[in-house]
This record gives structure tokens, sequence and C-alpha cells, in this order.
């Protein structure tokens, strides 16, 4: 008989294992500091549309977004993903990278749920050997469409995914980290839930 458990660990990244937003800092990282002001300046009005609440947050991160990718190649784009992921490096919160490391010596499944999008996190995922589920970006033509391929991972998206892709109910005990109301649907599926705004501060 065997009675080994099997546990599953969810995670949300921007916010939760790093310090700061990786779609922004991904911008910052490829435009520079000039073009991502200019960038956002020229999309101030988009943006003053979001803090109304006028337009919601998928939309204005999509528009975001293309304006700054729409028909970038594809190799470029993915090129500028795997050097990004040297800099995810030096805002990943230490605390964090030591809750990863308990998992994974209990042999426990980890999994990333993010709203950020997969080709940025997708090449630091890999070379932690950590799963991944965020949304995804579409590509035609070898070039960015400027378009997501999936809706936003987001709030109760997350939980979406994770049962599109994983059957929960494999797992004797589910832990999830969040630090925000976009992680709270995905704490629900979870045995031990840590919410915290400053978690692994």
């Amino acid at each position: 008989m065997n009675n080994q458990t099997k546990s599953l660990a969810l995670f949300d990244f921007d916010g939760t294992i790093t310090t700061k937003d990786t779609f922004i800092e991904f911008i910052k990282f490829t435009e520079g500091t000039s073009g991502f002001h200019w960038g956002i300046f020229k999309q101030s009005p988009l943006l003053l549309l979001y803090a109304l609440k006028i337009i919601p947050n998928y939309l204005a991160k999509q528009k975001l977004f293309a304006s700054f990718y729409q028909g970038t190649e594809t190799t470029f784009f993915n090129h500028w993903a795997e050097d990004f992921k040297a800099y995810i490096n030096t805002i990943v919160k230490p605390k964090a990278l030591n809750r990863l490391d308990f998992h994974r010596s209990l042999g426990h499944r980890i999994v990333i749920v993010s709203a950020g999008l997969e080709n940025m996190i997708e090449p630091w995922c890999r070379e932690n050997n950590i799963e991944l589920i965020a949304t995804k970006i579409e590509f035609n033509n070898g070039q960015l469409t400027g378009k997501f391929a999936s809706k936003n991972c987001y709030a109760e998206q997350k939980v979406v995914r994770i049962k599109e892709i994983l059957n929960i109910n494999e797992y004797d005990k589910i832990y999830a980290y969040g630090n925000s109301k976009g992680d709270l649907a995905m704490l629900e599926l979870a045995s031990e839930r840590f919410y915290d705004k400053n978690i692994f501060a």
C-alpha cells in the first residue's frame, strides 16, 4: 500500500516572488527608461480610462502591450526574454526562493500561476525547473500580433487555467501564495493559504 501523499504549491509571481511587476520591468528592459516613459506618455489617455475604471485591466494591459510590441519579430522578443531572466533574479525575494526550496525539498509539485506574460517569465521558470501557467501571447507569421492568445490569467481566470491543466483532486494538500485580490480565487483552492500584500518581505 502506498501511503505517500501528493502536494501542490501554487505561487503568484509579481509581488509575491518578485518585488516588482515584470510586465512593466520588461518594457523598461527592452525599451530603455526614456523609451518606456515616452511610450507611457503616448498611452496616457488609455491609462486614464483604466484609472477611472472605464475600461478593464485586461484591455488596458493588452493595448499597452500592443503599443510597444505589435509587429516585433518572435525571435527578437524571445531573445529579450532569455536575457530578461537575469534581471528577474535581481528582483526575486530571497524569502520566496527559500519557500520554493522548501517545497522542492519535500518533492511537492510547484506551479507559478501569473497574470504576467508567459514568454517573459518562462525562461526564468525553466532555469529554476518550475512549471508556469500565465497569460499567453499571440504570434502569427513569426511576429507578435499585439494580442493575447488567452484570457488574462487573473482572478477567476487563474482557477480556470489551473483546472484546465491540473487535476487538483489528485493532491492531498494544496498550498497557495498570493499578495493581491487577483490571487484570492486561487487561494480558495488551497488547504494552506498564505496571503499578504507584503508576503516574503
